[in-house]
């Protein structure tokens, strides 16, 4: 639009435009900056008063001084049913869920203690160990090797689901969740946009993708993906390793698997991200080589997708099953000194999950383009030459503001659904509050092995002899019948015990 304001000889106003463009756009990031600090600085003050809070009802004293900068305990220390667990707290909290809230560190103070000060936790340690494992993992994964669904053993898996879900963590193990849905984002429908439009010269106000074809819903065979990408003007195909990295191929011209190359001056490689990171900063453009656009594109049978005659970006057939693909930019595309800068340096990959888009969009009005240039005196061929220039500057510093801007939207996204959560958090524990101030735990040692439980979970049958000599608070445990460390001796079965605990202790989970 601007180069056609030019050529009617209207270039201090298109210049005009196009920097009073760029000038509300800083504006407009530095004012979500500033909301971002300040909701930052909000959440950050809520989060500390109700950590002072917690740490005071335990007796512990903070300076003034010190109190704004207050954490809470890196490792959390638990008594799970009478089993000890040691826990990162952030391995705990990274993920919403129940559990996140219950030991954020902010309600410490609700909980009973046992004689070392641990939490005390009325759980099977057989349903909640493992889910504490499968959290272990999930922070310390390795993209490269797929995480497994844990599993209880065959005795607890009923109630290591139903404890899953009591912790609001049923989305997190559920086999769904295994592999994300979707590769393409709305931030990277934002910054590709950007550049197709720019590299199109067209008109952006119109930009719609629509999802053709995805991997695991249709199919990795090449056949299908052909059948859904030939002829298509406009398309993205966009792969997710098993690495997570998150890559792929613009291509403006329509099309076909006859073994033959496609000629196209504005097709591009692309690189979004990064192991799974989400930072448009990494997003980078591979364009083609001005002299190899006769080899841009390549139709091969057997395969996916073919860019380049290197080739420099070859998604093999059946690719989630091998790592056939291969990344070597620089024949045709390209390479900026790294020939394998979309897989992060290695040449062969496997994938994860494929898809084909179709964006549409207006194109510049090829008839308009050619009376403007009838208008244009030769004298002005220098102008636009300079102005051409200046177009590709400033268009630079907008695709800069926009992954600027699209980073700062995440934030403040982030910002508002992590206050959400803190909402949910308060009003969940301050129900649970009350509960867990009244209960009054019992320390058992039952044939050599600790088992812990509440009055609370002992009164669910009143009239067993548990209850009653335990719980009702009418039989005195004789000193005989203690242990040295204190705990009430029991000299039965410590399985058949504990079986007994877990089925008291489903009744209340339900």
């Amino acid at each position: 639009q601007y180069l056609n304001m030019a050529k009617r000889g209207e270039q201090s106003h298109a210049c005009e435009q196009m920097l009073g463009f760029v000038t509300e756009a800083f504006k407009e990031a530095s004012n979500l900056q500033k909301r971002i600090e300040q909701r930052r600085s909000e959440l950050d003050k809520h989060k500390s008063q109700l950590l002072l809070r917690s740490l005071k009802e335990r007796g512990i004293k903070i300076e003034k001084e010190t109190s704004s900068a207050i954490k809470p305990s890196n490792i959390v220390k638990l008594n799970v049913g009478g089993t000890k667990i040691d826990v990162k707290r952030s391995t705990i909290t990274r993920f919403s869920s129940k559990l996140k809230w219950m030991l954020s560190g902010r309600w410490d103070h609700i909980y009973k203690l046992d004689n070392e000060g641990r939490i005390f936790l009325d759980y099977d340690a057989g349903w909640f160990d493992p889910i504490i494992n499968h959290l272990r993992e999930l922070t310390m994964q390795d993209p490269t090797i797929p995480i497994r669904q844990p599993k209880a053993s065959h005795g607890d898996q009923f109630g290591f689901r139903q404890l899953q879900k009591h912790l609001g963590l049923e989305k997190l193990f559920s086999s769904e969740g295994e592999v994300e849905a979707g590769v393409m984002k709305p931030w990277m429908q934002a910054v590709l946009a950007g550049t197709i439009v720019t590299t199109l010269e067209a008109d952006g106000r119109d930009c719609e993708f629509r999802l053709l074809h995805r991997g695991s819903r249709d199919g990795f065979e090449c056949s299908k993906v052909q059948s859904k990408s030939a002829g298509v003007v406009n398309s993205i195909t966009i792969v997710r390793d098993t690495e997570g990295n998150v890559f792929g191929a613009f291509v403006d011209v329509g099309r076909s698997f006859h073994e033959q190359y496609i000629e196209s001056s504005k097709a591009f490689l692309f690189h979004l991200s990064s192991r799974g990171s989400q930072d448009p900063k990494l997003y980078k453009v591979y364009p083609v080589k001005a002299d190899q656009k006769h080899t841009a594109v390549r139709g091969v049978r057997a395969c996916c997708a073919v860019l380049g005659a290197g080739p420099d970006l070859s998604i093999s057939n059946a690719c989630n099953a091998n790592n056939e693909s291969s990344c070597h930019l620089g024949t045709t595309y390209e390479n900026y000194g790294s020939p394998h800068a979309l897989t992060n340096g290695r040449v062969n990959f496997q994938v994860a999950e494929l898809e084909v888009w179709q964006v549409k969009l207006e194109l510049v009005g090829a008839e308009g383009v050619k009376d403007a240039n009838r208008r244009v005196p030769t004298k002005s061929a220098s102008l636009l030459s300079e102005l051409t220039r200046r177009v590709k500057d400033i268009d630079s510093c907008v695709q800069e503001l926009l992954g600027e801007g699209v980073r700062l939207q995440q934030e403040e996204e982030n910002l508002i659904e992590d206050g959400r959560d803190l909402d949910d958090e308060m009003e969940y524990m301050e129900k649970m509050e009350e509960k867990h101030k009244a209960q009054e735990i019992i320390f058992f040692n039952v044939g050599g092995r600790k088992h812990y439980t509440t009055k609370q979970t002992l009164s669910l049958i009143k009239g067993s002899k548990l209850y009653m000599q335990y719980a009702s608070g009418q039989v005195q445990v004789p000193e005989t019948d203690l242990d040295d460390d204190g705990d009430i001796f029991l000299d039965i079965n410590p399985y058949c015990f504990g079986k007994i605990l877990s089925q008291l202790r489903l009744r209340r989970l339900y």
